[in-house]
């Protein structure tokens, strides 16, 4: 047993039970510290104290530290391009990288770690292809895709986003991105968020307006009509992407508790200082609702969204998960075309790039 890993390992379980994780020497509370709380059961002994809060369960801390060991090899030259921003030790690095992949699992994953670890494995063997590409035109507009990489707080190692862009190249919108990961022909959806920026072009309000159109036909009282807009243009660009690659399987987890709980708690922290979170946040009751409304719109909006996309495109089997909270989609060939511009998207994707560069990773699900 590596004993650095060792000594991480049961550094984060320590310090996460408190409530409080720092990692580095900058400061007295760390160079980078988090409103992190779970607790752990290692071997049959636990530290938990309460059920509020997931806890970790580690089998066998030897096969655990082993698998760490692998994953690291392969993320601290995923994420090397961090560690500046990060300005950390190799050790230290490694702390962020652990507090990181379980700031983003999921109560499943809590269960299952060695599953999730070698899941998070596979997906950084796995490199897409980074850069800004053209794949296709609509009416007046260019269709382009950036494929980025995300740092390692990020719930998934890529981001993927789709701009529309004047011919002449003077204007452009901007959909949500999708935050993925890749094995194989599966795709791990994390997340499809806007951006935090509001975009006030003349082609971002036209746009904006126009893909409304998409809510042709959907029952305003269904869950499924509370998804964006501009949402569903993202999932159709993105599923036709996703198919002309040959990438039919869609996994997508829904709900990262101690992520959530420390969002809440941080901002409960900033009002303790005097500060708001944001300019609408002046009390803990504000808070606590602004962040309901944020988990809403992860994990109930998100899931609605796969319902959406379903409705469209009937042929795409869905399947809700309840023991992992896990959303999981098989796509399919579009069978017919209804009368929604959803479908003139999903066509648009005319000159698909390769998404992925070298697909070397193992096969996990």
């Amino acid at each position: 047993m590596n004993t650095e890993t060792l000594e991480i390992v049961e550094d984060l379980i320590n310090q996460a039970k408190t409530g409080r994780v720092a990692i580095g020497t900058a400061s007295p509370d760390g160079a980078w510290s988090f409103f992190t709380r779970f607790f752990a059961t290692v071997e049959g002994k636990t530290n938990a104290t309460n059920s509020t809060y997931p806890v970790l369960k580690i089998a066998n801390m030897k096969n655990f530290c082993k698998m760490l060991d692998e994953y690291f090899e392969v993320a601290l030259k995923f994420y090397d391009f961090e560690k500046d921003y990060f300005d950390v030790t190799p050790k230290q690095h490694k702390q962020l990288l652990l507090h990181s992949l379980f700031v983003n699992a999921t109560p499943y994953d809590f269960e299952n770690p060695m599953q999730y670890i070698q899941t998070k494995t596979a997906q950084l063997k796995t490199p897409l292809k980074e850069g800004v590409f053209e794949i296709g035109t609509f009416g007046e507009y260019k269709i382009k895709t950036k494929i980025e990489k995300l740092k390692s707080n990020f719930e998934a190692p890529y981001r993927q986003t789709f701009v529309f862009e004047t011919l002449d190249g003077s204007d452009s919108f901007q959909l949500p991105f999708v935050n993925c990961g890749f094995v194989d022909n599966y795709a791990y959806v994390y997340s499809v968020q806007n951006t935090s920026k509001k975009q006030e072009t003349s082609l971002a309000k036209k746009l904006d307006r126009f893909f409304r159109k998409l809510n042709k036909d959907v029952d305003p009282t269904d869950d499924m009509a509370q998804v964006s807009p501009n949402a569903v243009a993202t999932s159709a660009l993105f599923f036709s992407l996703l198919k002309q690659n040959g990438i039919t399987n869609i996994v997508a987890p829904s709900f990262s508790p101690v992520r959530y709980n420390g969002t809440k708690i941080s901002a409960y922290a900033k009002l303790n200082q005097g500060k708001n979170p944001t300019p609408l946040v002046t009390s803990h009751k504000q808070a606590l609702e602004w962040e309901n409304r944020n988990q809403y719109s992860m994990t109930n909006k998100f899931m609605y969204l796969f319902l959406r996309y379903a409705h469209h495109f009937p042929e795409t089997d869905l399947h809700f998960n309840d023991t992992t909270q896990t959303m999981f989609a098989t796509l399919a060939p579009t069978q017919e075309i209804g009368d929604n511009i959803i479908y003139d998207l999903d066509m648009a994707v005319t000159s698909p790039v390769q998404i992925i560069a070298q697909p070397t990773a193992e096969k996990t699900k």
